[in-house]
């Protein structure tokens, strides 16, 4: 008993410890990665646009709300117009595009994109915009890896006016302090074949607290 108790307290000690913010959530986030891992930039012979919506708890007032739309492409026509995926064609083809079933490592090259994400949880709303960039290159015949960074602002506001106070001058929140706006980067990986996909991701590597006071967090 007395080490379910001391174990008990060690898990109530790092609970204590523990920091939290709301991030967005993505309903089937795995048809566009790139949101979450500025590594996917250009992973494509195309470019790549796609917009996304989530109205979450429909019909309950102030519930959160996600949408965000974003653009991404390779950089390079060796890549475009060369991928490992084609092969030459009779006829006078400018593209010579062709889907086959052996699957070869892409070339070197680099990748570019642009994302923007607007989240409403109640009476916060938070947006982020971001510039990404990608280097993609074949480890093996079959496996690729690619190195990304992206890097922007984020934008914090608070809706004063959906908030009950009982002190209006409540120290807490600022009359001037409702929109924050920082900058914000992002890192990460993504090793990928023909059947797998395997990635690690880092956001918010700048310190971004969320505070509506004058004061610094």
């Amino acid at each position: 008993m007395s080490k379910i108790l001391v174990l008990v307290n060690v898990l109530l000690s790092f609970a204590l410890l523990c920091k939290a913010q709301q991030r967005p959530q993505y309903t089937q986030y795995v048809f566009n990665n790139y949101i979450l891992n500025p590594a996917i930039s250009g992973i494509e012979n195309y470019t790549d646009v796609k917009f996304g919506y989530r109205n979450q708890w429909n019909g309950i007032d102030q519930s959160p709300i996600t949408a965000y739309f974003s653009v991404h492409l390779p950089v390079g026509k060796n890549y475009i117009y060369g991928n490992s995926n084609s092969f030459s064609e009779n006829g006078d083809n400018p593209m010579k595009r062709s889907l086959v079933h052996t699957y070869m490592a892409s070339e070197p090259h680099h990748g570019l994109g642009v994302f923007g994400v607007v989240d409403r949880t109640g009476p916060i709303t938070s947006s982020d915009f971001k510039l990404t960039y990608a280097y993609h290159l074949g480890l093996s015949p079959k496996i690729n890896l690619s190195v990304g960074v992206g890097a922007g602002v984020s934008r914090l506001m608070l809706d004063v006016s959906k908030i009950s106070l009982e002190n209006s001058l409540d120290p807490a929140i600022a009359a001037n302090a409702n929109n924050r706006i920082q900058p914000d980067l992002a890192a990460g990986l993504w090793l990928y074949g023909p059947d797998f996909f395997a990635g690690i991701s880092a956001q918010q590597l700048l310190r971004r607290p969320i505070t509506f006071t004058d004061e610094p967090g």
